[in-house]
Parts: C-alpha cells; sequence; structure tokens
C-alpha cells in the first residue's frame, strides 16, 4: 500500500522540507507536486551542493510532468555539473526542439562543447545565446566569459566580461570576474582598475579590498596596498589574510615595529600559524632582539617541528652569539627536514670551521657545491676552508673545478689567482688574476687585495698590475 503525501508548498523549499522529500522518497512513498514546487526543490539542493539529490527528485517529478520541458533542461544542467557533459549536450539539443529560443540551452552546449575543447562548435552555439537574448544579454556575456574562465582561457573570458560591463556597468559580477582574470594574466594595472571600479558599486566588499591590496602590491605600490588591507581590516578586523600581507609589507619597508604589532594580532587569530612565528622572530632578528627572536623560532618550532626556517633562523642566532655546539645541532636538524638546501649546508660547513671539525665541514661544502654548483659563493667558501687549515693546494683545485660549471667570474677568479701565488703556483696565479682584471678591473681592491694583501708586494703581481696600467690603485693600498 502506497501512503500518497501532500505539501502546501511555494516554490522554494526550506531545509526541513527538502530533507522530508527525500526521506519520504527513501520509503518508496507517493508524492505529487506542480512543476514550480518541484524546482523549488531542485534549487534548493543544487545551492547545496547535493546534486544527487537534486537530479533524483528532477527525474521522478519528470515521470509526473514528462511534457515539462523546464524539467528537461534543469536535468539537463544537473548531469552537466555531474561531469556527465555528452549526455547533457545530447539533452540540451533535444530541449530545443521544443524551445528554440532558449538562450539558456544554446549556452548550455557550447559550454559543453568548450569543456570538449571543441572551440568552434561552443562558439558557434555562444553566438546563437547572444541573438536569443536582448533584454538581459549582459547576463548572457558574463555566463559565456565564465565558461572561458572555468576552462583557462582568461583572454576570451575578459572579452565576454568586458562586454558585459559595456551593456551594463554595474554588472558586480562580470567587474570582479574581469578583476580575477586579469590577475591570472598578471595584468596588475588593469586588475586594479576593475577592483576599483567595483568598489565603487560596493565599498563595503572586504574580498575586493584584499584583492586590490595583492594587485597593487605587484604594482610595488606597496603604500597603496597598506591602505587597501586597512580598508578591508576596518570592514573585517579579523580578515587574517589581510593582516598577513600587511605585516609582511611592513617588514618588507624595514617597519619592523608596526609589523611586529601586525604579526601579534595575526597571531591572537591564528595562534597555531609556525609561518607567522617564524616572520615576526625574523623582524626581532632584524632589530638585533636576539632574545626576543630566538624564543619566537622556538615558539615556531614548538607548534610545527618540521618547520626547517625556524631550525635555521634559530641557528643564525646561535651563530651571531657563537654559541657554536648549539647553532650546529640546529642546523643538523634543519638539513635533517630538507636536505636540499644549499645556504644550510654551507653554514654547517662555517660552524664546522669554527668548531674545528674538518671532515664535518668539508662534506658540508661538498653537499653544497652538489646541489648548487653554479653558485659562485659556495665554491669560495670551500677554497676559504682548505686554506684556514692551510691546504691552499686544495683550495687552488677546488677553484680550477669551479670552472667546469662558471666561467668569467671575477670573484673566482682572484681568489684563484691569490690561491695560486700562496701555493707558489706563480703561472696559474698570473694567468687568473690577468682574467680576473680583463673580467672587472674596478674589483681588484675589493676581491683580491682586501682578501690577499701580501700580495702588493709580489713582483708577480706588480707585472700584471703595469701591465693593465693600474699603479695607481696599488699607491692606494698600505
Amino acid at each position: 500500500m502506497e501512503q500518497e503525501t501532500n505539501y502546501d508548498n511555494q516554490p522554494g523549499a526550506s531545509e526541513q522540507e527538502a530533507k522530508e522529500l527525500i526521506r519520504h522518497l527513501n520509503q518508496g512513498e507517493s508524492i505529487y507536486f506542480d512543476v514550480d514546487q518541484y524546482e523549488g526543490y531542485i534549487d534548493f539542493f543544487i545551492q547545496k551542493d547535493q546534486l544527487s539529490n537534486a537530479l533524483r527528485i528532477n527525474e521522478y517529478a519528470i515521470k509526473q510532468h514528462e511534457s515539462s520541458v523546464s524539467l528537461w533542461i534543469k536535468k539537463s544542467q544537473i548531469i552537466f555539473n555531474l561531469g556527465r557533459i555528452n549526455e547533457a549536450i545530447e539533452l540540451a539539443q533535444h530541449c530545443l526542439m521544443f524551445e528554440p529560443t532558449n538562450a539558456e540551452l544554446y549556452y548550455l552546449i557550447g559550454t559543453g562543447y568548450l569543456n570538449n575543447n571543441n572551440t568552434s562548435k561552443a562558439k558557434s552555439y555562444f553566438d546563437q545565446a547572444l541573438t536569443c537574448e536582448s533584454e538581459h544579454i549582459d547576463e548572457i556575456l558574463f555566463n559565456i566569459g565564465y565558461a572561458y574562465e572555468q576552462v583557462f582561457d582568461y583572454e576570451s573570458a575578459i572579452t565576454f566580461f568586458r562586454g558585459a560591463i559595456r551593456k551594463n556597468n554595474q554588472n558586480i559580477n562580470a567587474i570582479y570576474d574581469l578583476a580575477y582574470c586579469y590577475d591570472k594574466i598578471e595584468n596588475y594595472k588593469k586588475a586594479v582598475w576593475a577592483y576599483k571600479h567595483y568598489l565603487e558599486i560596493d565599498p563595503y566588499n572586504t574580498s575586493v579590498w584584499f584583492n586590490l591590496g595583492i594587485a597593487l602590491n605587484h604594482l610595488e605600490k606597496a603604500d597603496e596596498a597598506l591602505e587597501a588591507y586597512d580598508y578591508a581590516l576596518a570592514i573585517n578586523e579579523k580578515h587574517t589574510s589581510a593582516l598577513f600581507n600587511k605585516a609582511n609589507i611592513l617588514a618588507n619597508q624595514l617597519n619592523y615595529d608596526d609589523a611586529i604589532e601586525a604579526y601579534k594580532a595575526y597571531l591572537e587569530l591564528d595562534p597555531e600559524s609556525d609561518e607567522a612565528y617564524c616572520y615576526l622572530a625574523d623582524c626581532f632578528f632584524n632589530k638585533r632582539d636576539y632574545e626576543s627572536a630566538i624564543h619566537t623560532y622556538k615558539e615556531a618550532i614548538k607548534i610545527n617541528a618540521e618547520n626547517d626556517s625556524a631550525w635555521y633562523g634559530g641557528a643564525l642566532i646561535l651563530l651571531l652569539t657563537e654559541e657554536y655546539d648549539q647553532c650546529m645541532t640546529f642546523l643538523k636538524q634543519t638539513v635533517k627536514i630538507n636536505p636540499d638546501i644549499s645556504d644550510y649546508w654551507i653554514s654547517i660547513g662555517k660552524v664546522a670551521l669554527m668548531l674545528n671539525h674538518y671532515e664535518e665541514g668539508e662534506y658540508a661544502f661538498e653537499k653544497a657545491i652538489f646541489l648548487t654548483p653554479k653558485e659562485p659563493e659556495v665554491w669560495a667558501e670551500m677554497a676559504a676552508f682548505y686554506h684556514h687549515y692551510d691546504q691552499t693546494a686544495m683550495a687552488v683545485d677546488t677553484l680550477k673545478r669551479s670552472s667546469a660549471f662558471i666561467q668569467n667570474d671575477a670573484e673566482l677568479c682572484y681568489a684563484l689567482a691569490g690561491y695560486a701565488f700562496i701555493d707558489s703556483q706563480y703561472n696559474y696565479g698570473y694567468k687568473y688574476l690577468e682574467r680576473a682584471i680583463s673580467i672587472d678591473r674596478n674589483a681588484i681592491d675589493n676581491l683580491f687585495f682586501e682578501l690577499f694583501p701580501e700580495m702588493e708586494k709580489l713582483e708577480q703581481v706588480k707585472e700584471v698590475m703595469q701591465n693593465h696600467n693600474i699603479k695607481h690603485l696599488i699607491a692606494t693600498k698600505h
């Protein structure tokens, strides 16, 4: 025996009514509504993104109202959103036989073809959609633009969004998506224009102020970006992303005091952000408040022991305060977490030198060279490491190896010349000093004489200097 249920419903269903309907369907009860009422329930589940429930009601409604084209159109939209694109196209084309001027159907079919990468057919159906609609042409243009946006064709999307705005310069959805697409193609100047146009219509939209701040920051207009973030925060003081970005800009402007306050405000809202603690610690570090900095890095580590940046920041402070053993402990943790950062290994090499851990230092520099063989600093540091241990021949060999990866680097050539002269490899010294001068003669003071002041008295060096007519540089050295 089937129980028939009726509701005195109007289009647009409440959550309780919608759940009650599903319950009756699950129990196999007979239910009857008119088309508008069914569409109210269908729309409710579509808005809740419960498409399977929407389709179930839709198909049940069609059994009662088989001639209702609007229900068939609803079904085509639902199965499209469920990813059954070809089936949706076929059904929508069938519906066109009954409603040949329905712009929504042409749009749906065009979107289906666009998702299937058939751009020519998509364009054809989009064009027909535009010929069917005149009163709300801006909405059709927006919808077509949105279809292109969803397949990442931002240039085409922009064309239609601009068309929608020309028809209706108050179409706020088109303005917002236009700005978004300009953001995606990195045309930040036009994105700023679009966001500002939006704010002329709706000045209290927090997200738009926030997005405007990002676009302005990309244009290196930091002060204007800060102002945009402040407007976002004035509307919603708990907008964490605006607070975070504001703090970052202040830190980049070296305004560490205000940045610290902003990071602290952020952490009140998101106390588990190890990233924010790291940035806050960086501010303390740059203010040379090392006690606060190390404490804050440790707070980040408490939250996330796998945060290698926090371990490394703490290590740098311990290096500055000459706490080398503890510094090495922190550095070993950084490479345990992330062994692919060359700077971490360079720092281990430097601290190993301080601790007189030769093998550990040598291994660290070799590891850094393996990771970044085209980085001159790594080779220079390893050569200095060998020179410190009076292994100058090893320093020369290290810098010779670098030539396989780096050519015509003045710093390395000056260093190789200096170490070669110290090791009595005069031919190499002469050769590489000549090469270094030819690369950057003006760097000879900083890159050669400051590192090797004893070279000034060497006859071979004097000869090279005379050959290049730079005697006056020698005279300025004492």
